[in-house]
This record gives C-alpha cells, sequence and structure tokens, in this order.
C-alpha cells in the first residue's frame, strides 16, 4: 500500500472535516429558528461536505484494490 497516498488522504479528510464541521453545527441560541438563507447554506455546505468525503472515499478504495 502507498503510505503516503494513504497519509495525504487522511490529511485531506482532516482537512475537510475542520472546514465543514463548524460550519454544520447549529450555532447560537437554540430558543432561535434559523433563517430560510441560513438553512440553505447549510445545505449547501452539507451536499459539498458529503461530495468531498465520497471522492476521498473513492480514492481510498482505489488506493486499497491497487493491492
Amino acid at each position: 500500500m502507498n503510505r503516503d497516498k494513504l497519509r495525504e488522504l487522511r490529511e485531506h479528510l482532516e482537512f475537510v472535516d475542520d472546514r465543514y464541521t463548524h460550519r454544520l453545527r447549529p450555532g447560537g441560541s437554540s430558543m432561535v429558528r434559523p433563517g430560510l438563507e441560513d438553512l440553505e447554506r447549510r445545505q449547501r455546505d452539507l451536499a459539498d461536505y458529503t461530495v468531498e468525503l465520497k471522492e476521498t472515499l473513492v480514492q481510498l478504495l482505489a488506493l486499497l484494490d491497487e493491492e
């Protein structure tokens, strides 16, 4: 297994997680409902996060398949 590529994928996962986790967690008071724009932004962020995770998973599976 290519350890450099595996390390690169792990670092990319950490980067993606750091970039999106704070955006996706609810913020502010739990008594206030988010507005429509807020919900739409979160939905776009979640979609982007999902696509990046899928792409990383595909690369990981291809790396594992090389063996």
